[in-house]
């Protein structure tokens, strides 16, 4: 993936969402509109991505984090940093200087994810008479858990609800793809791609048929 692939894909972006898109829809919720970082002169310029961030935006977030930022989102970064309305759900990917891991910028998603496996380690306690001397499973320990905690938070959060987008880095390497994720709490687990393009990919395609 090059910055020239980036190039020619917010173009192609940016003219499928903004076909269909109206301010007037937005512009009677304040909150709404700073979520999406969206104004009228936003919308009447045809462009819903930003100017690129430059190599020192990126080494300075990749500082912060001690880690390299995958290659194909590096290359977005280049392109633009961070882009409004990308997705069915999510309502805008962050800026280099916005971006963290999860467990710091929203630990109560993890939280939440934690209190259902309680939930349901309770359950299935009582629907199986599970004796009382043996102890339920700690959710901290579950592998999801411990996932969502490594996992880096690159969107902001669906309005009224949890659609967010993940970065997790699976192999220790600076030039290998992290996986990029659609989490919501009604989709079981996450919805896994192989790179931060397949996921921008994926929901380009899903404008596109609309």
């Amino acid at each position: 993936m090059t910055r020239e692939n980036w190039k020619a894909t917010l173009q192609a972006w940016n003219q499928v969402l903004l076909r269909d898109l109206r301010f007037e829809d937005y512009q009677d919720s304040p909150e709404q509109l700073t979520l999406l970082d969206l104004s009228r002169k936003v919308v009447e310029s045809g462009r819903l991505d930003y100017p690129p961030a430059t190599r020192e935006d990126i080494a300075r977030a990749e500082t912060r984090l001690n880690r390299r930022l995958p290659p194909s989102y590096r290359n977005f970064l280049l392109a633009s940093n961070g882009f409004r309305l990308p997705g069915n759900l999510v309502p805008r990917l962050l800026p280099a200087s916005e971006i963290d891991w999860l467990r710091v910028r929203r630990p109560d998603v993890i939280e939440d994810w934690k209190s259902t496996l309680q939930a349901a380690y309770e359950f299935e306690a009582k629907a199986t008479r599970r004796p009382r001397w043996r102890r339920l499973p700690d959710p901290a320990d579950d592998p999801f858990v411990k996932e969502l905690q490594a996992a880096l938070l690159i969107s902001e959060m669906e309005a009224g609800g949890s659609a967010i987008y993940l970065l997790r880095q699976v192999y220790i390497a600076p030039e290998i793809e992290w996986e990029a994720w659609f989490f919501a709490d009604w989709v079981p687990g996450v919805n896994r791609y192989r790179s931060f393009w397949h996921l921008m990919e994926a929901e380009l395609k899903s404008y596109a048929v609309r």
